[in-house]
């Protein structure tokens, strides 16, 4: 702030801070002993203020002045709605990052712990054949008589839809997708919040398995499709140019994209004993990308 004068009239100094402020100057008053000392907050607009004083002086009754008061108040209540709206969407970085994880990406977290439930009841003898009958796109059985991989969602079984998701072939193939949830999915989560990232998961999950689905059949499981959208989501923002926070080294990038191509190119079939669900890589990794891209294509 910089001092550019003193009157001894505190109505006259409100007058002259309101004309400034209509001027596009920041100013406020203090009382010193007997007198109104006048401040403005920046140093490049002190010579063009002290005119503005010397010339209230001259003619404190010019109808300029007392104008000035009523376009004043807007400028003043217009500033406070502003501050307002920004303290409501300001967020307490230092408390939220001090949170458990589990606070902080309570979907994520939960999409974890569903799919390790699963996983174990997958690895016991006595329930691994139900689970994956009922959390398949459709049972083996009834796909075998009918040949048609949505028989049982017709029949109003719509979660099989997106059920394949929480099924892991091996603690490896579990140990892998979890490990990019927790590297790139919380960040999504806590920047975007649970429930539009619960909207993504969902999306992700329909895209990928559908994709899948329709290009090499109802055999398939894993997180891998979501993980891949997810994946897609950040990175396009960085190819857009998109304006973002999320943390991706360059290695992250290479690691997931070569990994894609091997799928496509058959490396890993003999390793995990069949083939890898390169549809719902390749599907989830495109909706991810289109959902990510859509700020940019609605000018933000």
């Amino acid at each position: 702030m910089r001092q550019i004068g003193s009157l001894a009239d505190e109505q006259q100094a409100r007058l002259v801070a309101d004309y400034l402020l209509t001027q596009g100057m920041v100013a406020h008053n203090e009382q010193e002993d007997r007198e109104w000392t006048i401040w403005v907050r920046e140093e490049n607009h002190v010579e063009s203020a002290k005119q503005i004083l010397e010339e209230f002086r001259r003619d404190p009754q010019n109808a300029k002045f007392r104008e000035a008061v009523s376009e004043a108040q807007k400028i003043r209540a217009a500033d406070a709605r502003r501050r307002a709206q920004a303290a409501r969407k300001t967020i307490d970085v230092r408390n939220t990052w001090n949170r458990p994880i589990s606070r902080r990406a309570p979907l994520t977290i939960s999409l974890i712990g569903l799919s390790v439930f699963v996983w174990l009841l997958t690895s016991m003898e006595g329930t691994q054949s139900g689970v994956y009958e009922t959390l398949m796109t459709v049972d083996n059985r009834v796909y075998v008589k009918t040949h048609d991989p949505f028989s049982q969602i017709k029949q109003g079984q719509i979660w099989r839809l997106v059920t394949p998701v929480f099924l892991h072939g091996g603690f490896l193939h579990l140990a892998f997708n979890m490990m990019w949830m927790v590297s790139l999915a919380t960040q999504v989560e806590m920047r975007r919040g649970t429930v539009r990232f619960g909207w993504l998961v969902l999306c992700l999950a329909l895209t990928s398995n559908l994709t899948q689905l329709l290009s090499a059949g109802p055999n398939f499981l894993g997180m891998s499709g979501v993980v891949y959208g997810v994946f897609g989501y950040i990175w396009v923002k960085r190819l857009a140019g998109i304006p973002n926070d999320y943390v991706m080294p360059d290695l992250t990038v290479v690691i997931m994209l070569v990994f894609l191509v091997l799928g496509f190119a058959g490396s890993f079939n003999s390793m995990v004993g069949g083939g890898i669900a390169n549809g719902a890589h390749l599907g989830g990794l495109l909706a991810g990308m289109a959902i990510g891209y859509l700020p940019a294509l609605r000018g933000k």
